[in-house]
């Protein structure tokens, strides 16, 4: 079962690849059964060591992947050096051009979940949080429903990223909510109103789109039952 293929995994990871890597946190990540049996001590430490070798080599996608998995994963996070958390800064700056949305939308949540592991934000420089929050301008349009809502809620809690997006890259997050608000579920559309009520450049924002807060405020009714059940 899922103890012979951590072991393997565990075994292997000196000499994975980059992607073999990043692949591998993703899957511990979206698989909670498999990530309880990783070993506190050495299996950890082998993965992330793994990682934190491979950053150098790393394309968008494994970074994003790399990251989304240790924003979920404690036991992961709390075994990557200070020096590992600078080599995935960098390899998030150096990438950021690239980036798809999803990719986007997976490191900046990743970062906000992370907070409590505060050497993890504080790796990415002023530098790379520009480079995220151009990526995020750039990739706005393509952004999905569930994009949106983590790129916006990610400005909410990280103050630096926040900081780092001008008016431009406002106006398209504010743009791309009326066209993905009826795929809204309820802790997405949650999440884009409690980014509006935090940060006011983005409820300005949407009050220049046209159907930005009537498209939000409808997507919150039609889900209200939810809301107030779960995500009050």
């Amino acid at each position: 079962g899922w103890s012979r293929l951590i072991e393997a995994a565990e075994r292997l990871a000196p000499e994975m690849t980059s992607q073999n890597i990043a692949n591998t946190l993703n899957a511990l990540g979206k698989v909670d059964a498999a990530a309880e049996v990783v070993s506190s001590g050495t299996g950890w430490s082998r993965l992330i060591g793994a990682a934190e070798r491979l950053a150098p080599e790393m394309n968008a996608q494994d970074i994003a992947h790399v990251l989304n998995a240790l924003g979920k994963i404690d036991a992961a996070a709390v075994k990557v050096s200070s020096a590992g958390w600078s080599h995935f800064a960098t390899a998030v700056e150096r990438t950021s051009g690239v980036m798809i949305a999803q990719n986007v939308s997976n490191v900046v949540n990743a970062y906000a979940e992370m907070r409590r592991v505060s050497e993890a934000p504080e790796a990415v420089s002023d530098a790379g949080w520009r480079s995220l929050a151009a990526a995020a301008r750039r990739t706005a349009p393509a952004m999905t429903s569930q994009n949106i809502a983590l790129t916006v809620d990610a400005a909410k809690k990280l103050d630096a990223f926040a900081m780092a997006i001008d008016d431009d890259g406002w106006n398209k997050l504010a743009r791309q909510v009326p066209r993905v608000a009826r795929d809204f579920i309820a802790q997405e559309v949650v999440l884009v109103l409690s980014a509006a009520g935090w940060k006011l450049e983005l409820a300005k924002a949407l009050a220049r789109v046209d159907g930005g807060w009537d498209s939000t405020i409808a997507s919150a009714e039609r889900h209200m039952d939810a809301i107030k059940t779960g995500w009050n």
